[in-house]
């Protein structure tokens, strides 16, 4: 979906966590786009299991959570990280639910696509929680800084041009 004036593996990392059962919460994890500069966080990849089968939740908000940081892991060791600050922790309430995907018990949901899920712009974040008290989930998320002179806009308006007129009833 994307075309680059520069592919930069420097700009992407990956994280991973295990978000414990709290009695009464929500287990709850947020990639939050802390650019300084008007950088995009494009979400590659991100796969999620929980112990209990339950509607998943994914968002967006304009907000940072505030949950517990997660430790990020730079794609090349010793290079800083690129923007993107991830956090899990629980939630005394549900978040809104853009997207629902129920997830059997113990069984892998993935983006398992060559495009990216989504695109944050600074001040934005994406997050997974699962609609249902009690539940631990796993999550990993691999992510990419991208400055908006590396997007070929009218590539993308053109994609997602296509993409809209093959949905069904367009």
């Amino acid at each position: 979906m994307f075309k680059y004036t520069h592919l930069r593996p420097r700009r992407r990392a990956f994280t991973g966590t295990v978000i414990n059962a709290v009695t009464s919460q929500y287990s709850t994890f947020q990639l939050f786009n802390n650019s300084s500069y008007a950088e995009y966080v494009a979400i590659w990849s991100f796969a999620l299991t929980s112990n209990l089968a339950g509607q998943l939740s994914i968002g967006y908000s304009q907000t940072n959570l505030g949950l517990t940081a997660v430790t990020i892991y730079p794609f090349l060791a010793g290079e800083a990280p690129p923007p993107g600050l991830p956090t899990a922790g629980t939630s005394l309430t549900t978040l809104p639910q853009n997207y629902n995907i129920y997830v059997p018990a113990n069984t892998p949901y993935e983006w398992p696509h060559n495009y990216p899920f989504c695109l944050l712009p600074a001040n934005w974040g994406f997050y997974v929680q699962l609609v249902g008290t009690n539940t631990a989930i796993r999550v990993s998320c691999i992510w990419e800084a991208i400055k908006p002179e590396q997007l070929d806009e009218g590539y993308w308006l053109e994609t997602n041009a296509v993409l809209l007129a093959n949905q069904p009833g367009s």
